[in-house]
């Protein structure tokens, strides 16, 4: 009887002691943008998660800035991870899987920020209500700063319907990179031992998100904005997604084709859903850019043309 109680005990405080989310973040030299993530973090209604922050050896303050945000907050499940050295976003990413404990995991970046301070509690919510899937997605704002020399921000809504939470879709039809606007089962990632690639620099999310979408088995889409994607990075350039070079964005979309197919070669899923989508974006997507690159230069020509009339 007294054995049967003290398992009984050990298995609340367990319970207790295991969060909801595990929010894995990843720090380079973020030291003007991640107070912001924190406080957007720590404004959430529903409190029953974990932060796991790598520190990726920053030049800058960012580390004694988020050891900072950990002694003045004792009551919240703040960890911080150093790299010995710089290993990059990937290998960051993996030791925070490693240690976290959460049912679910979900991927946040230094330089953006959750837009709803309920984010937490509306996919706890969803999640119950559609008994747990594997993979919840969920909508986000686009923030684009310096905007032709705009003070105030621009923003744009991605949401997502209920009838895109399909693999098919989310993989041969509408293939994103994107990490932060999902959640995972903490046991599928590491059932299916899911890492990221240390190996690449770029778009190393996008084959991440394949193979995490190809060996789920239930995908459910919460149809609301929840994080804040800031375009460019502190310190970036560029402004919006149509600004960026004709070589680099084609470049990127061929990578992440590539991606998509190495994770269906990987899990074996129908070759027929990859290969005319393929064939599809190369066809249609230089038409595309031709277009959005001619309504952009005229349109910036009429901007600056009302700028120097004034």
């Amino acid at each position: 009887m007294r054995y049967f109680v003290c398992l009984v005990i050990k298995y609340i405080k367990m319970s207790k002691d295991t969060p909801f989310f595990s929010v894995i973040v990843p720090a380079f030299n973020a030291e003007k943008s991640i107070p912001r993530l924190l406080e957007s973090i720590f404004a959430q209604s529903f409190i029953d998660y974990e932060v796991i922050l790598v520190d990726d050896c920053s030049c800058d303050q960012s580390a004694d800035i988020i050891k900072s945000a950990v002694k003045k907050n004792p009551d919240k499940k703040l960890q911080l991870l150093t790299n010995a050295k710089n290993r990059g976003v990937s290998f960051s990413r993996n030791s925070g899987i490693k240690i976290a404990a959460g049912k679910y995991i979900l991927f946040a970046d230094a330089d953006d920020y959750y837009y709803d301070d309920r984010a937490f509690e509306k996919l706890h919510d969803e999640i119950a209500e559609t008994d747990n899937p594997d993979i919840l997605l969920f909508g986000f704002v686009k923030e684009y700063h310096k905007l032709r020399g705009k003070k105030k921000p621009r923003k744009s809504r991605y949401s997502i319907k209920k009838w895109q939470a399909n693999k098919n879709y989310q993989i041969a039809i509408f293939p994103q990179k994107y990490i932060w606007n999902l959640t995972a089962r903490r046991d599928l990632i590491n059932k299916n031992q899911l890492t990221f690639d240390e190996n690449i620099t770029m778009n190393e999310d996008a084959i991440w998100r394949c193979e995490l979408l190809w060996c789920a088995s239930t995908i459910a889409a919460l149809n609301e904005m929840l994080y804040c994607y800031t375009r460019p990075a502190e310190g970036g350039t560029l402004t919006t997604d149509n600004e960026i070079p004709l070589a680099e964005r084609f470049s990127n979309v061929i990578k992440t084709i590539r991606g998509v197919e190495a994770s269906r070669r990987k899990w074996r899923g129908p070759r027929l859903l990859i290969w005319p989508s393929i064939l599809l974006i190369i066809t249609i997507l230089p038409l595309y850019f031709v277009v959005i690159y001619t309504i952009g230069f005229f349109r910036d020509r009429i901007f600056l043309r009302r700028n120097v009339l004034k």
